[in-house]
């Protein structure tokens, strides 16, 4: 996405203009005391809130939950097995 003049569609149909990408290091700590590095790229924009793409999460081995409250990203393989695809 960082490409010279490369630009975000904003809602309003507005450009974004995006300052080229960064690299975020996390370390985060389960509940069993262990802590796992967590890195994630991000593109830097004129923006308020930042915004990470659910597809992006899931490519890199976790997996997601939205709730009206919060959102969850937790190991692939936890969340799958306990949620059941809803009849079409």
């Amino acid at each position: 996405m960082s490409e010279a003049g490369a630009a975000f569609l904003a809602a309003d149909g507005g450009r974004i203009k995006n300052h080229g990408e960064v690299k975020l290091n996390l370390l985060a700590q389960d509940s069993k005391g262990r802590r796992h590095k967590i890195t994630s790229k991000f593109e830097a924009a004129d923006v308020n809130r930042a915004l990470q793409s659910t597809g992006a999460t899931c490519d890199q081995g976790k997996e997601v939950l939205f709730t009206r409250d919060a959102c969850y990203v937790v190991t692939a393989g936890l969340l799958s097995p306990v949620i059941k695809p809803m009849p079409a």
